[in-house]
C-alpha cells in the first residue's frame, strides 16, 4: 500500500524526491494506516537517564573533535603556534611594537640588495616589485637626459676603442656559437 502523494509542484510534490512530503502550507493530506504503521515515537527519556545523554553527546563530541584534528592537524597547529607566538610578541614589546618594527623596517630596507627591491614579473613572482615600477618610470621620464649621456660616452671614445670593443665582442660571440664556450669573454 503506497502512501497518498501530493502532485503540487513546488510544494509538497517535487519529482526528484525519492519519497512525497508534506510542505503543510497548501494543504493537509490524509494520515493512512501505512503512514501510522511506519511512523514510530520513542521517548529517549524513558531508557536513558540524563547521565547516560551526557555520556553519549561527550562521546559524539570527542569523536568529532578527534576526526577534525586528524584531518587538519598541521593547520591546527601552526594556528595555535602563530597565535601564541604574536600573543608572546606582543608581550614582550610591551605597547611599544610600533616603534621596534617601524625601526627594524627602515633598517631591513636600508639593508636590501638590488635583486631585492627591483624584481621583475617572472615565474615565481606575480607582479613586479615597486621599486622595479618606480624605476621603468623614472627611465621613460629620463629618456632623453639617458640618451644624451649615452652619446656624450660614445662620443669620449676614439675609433680605435671602438674597434677593440666590436672585435672583442664578435671573438666572444663566434666562440660562443662555434665551441660553446662563454668562459673568456666574461668580465
Amino acid at each position: 500500500m503506497n502512501p497518498p502523494q501530493c502532485k503540487d509542484v513546488g510544494h509538497c510534490y517535487n519529482p526528484d524526491d525519492i519519497e512525497p512530503r508534506e510542505c503543510g502550507r497548501c494543504h493537509e493530506m490524509e494520515i493512512t494506516t501505512y503512514e501510522k504503521e511506519k511512523t514510530m515515537e520513542i521517548n529517549f527519556e524513558d531508557y536513558l537517564s540524563d547521565e547516560d545523554r551526557r555520556q553519549i553527546v561527550s562521546n559524539i563530541f570527542e569523536r568529532k573533535i578527534a576526526e577534525t584534528l586528524e584531518k587538519d592537524w598541521e593547520r591546527i597547529i601552526s594556528n595555535s603556534a602563530y597565535e601564541i607566538v604574536s600573543k608572546m610578541v606582543d608581550a614582550r614589546f610591551d605597547g611599544k611594537s610600533a616603534d621596534a618594527i617601524a625601526e627594524k623596517t627602515v633598517a631591513v630596507i636600508n639593508d636590501l640588495s638590488a635583486y631585492t627591491v627591483f624584481k621583475r614579473k617572472d615565474y615565481w613572482e606575480k607582479d613586479e616589485s615597486q621599486g622595479f615600477k618606480v624605476l621603468n618610470e623614472c627611465i621613460l621620464q629620463n629618456r632623453d637626459a639617458i640618451r644624451s649621456k649615452i652619446g656624450s660616452i660614445i662620443a669620449e671614445f676614439d675609433e680605435k676603442e671602438i674597434k677593440e670593443i666590436l672585435i672583442d665582442e664578435a671573438r666572444c660571440l663566434l666562440d660562443e656559437k662555434l665551441f660553446g664556450s662563454k668562459a673568456r669573454c666574461q668580465s
